[in-house]
């Protein structure tokens, strides 16, 4: 299933329109956390088990999402973070999904 569109409603928000219908709401800090790039997966102290995140806001502002073939979403950060490239497997798993519009 691949998105039809994307939509940052707040700057805190990042809405996905899929193909089948459903819509799905995804807060910059979560996608940030699970950024896949091999440098963020190492860094244990940007998930960490119990307590506060250290992201700045700098680091959960999106400057710019970019398409990467037709599997997955690059996203830029206010912050120059750019190495996470996001499948769209991934952006699902990550989602609640939101009541279809």
């Amino acid at each position: 299933m691949h998105p039809l569109n994307f939509e940052q409603p707040t700057p805190e928000l990042l809405v996905i329109k899929w193909q089948n219908g459903t819509t799905s709401t995804l807060s910059t800090a979560t996608l940030r956390q699970h950024c896949p790039c091999t440098n963020c997966r190492s860094n244990t102290h940007l998930r960490p088990a119990t307590g506060p995140s250290l992201i700045s806001a700098s680091m959960t502002t999106i400057r710019q999402m970019v398409l990467i073939g037709s599997r997955q979403l690059q996203i830029i950060w206010e912050d120059g973070h750019q190495w996470g490239l996001y499948p769209w497997e991934l952006l699902r798993s990550l989602a609640e999904p939101a009541e279809n519009q």
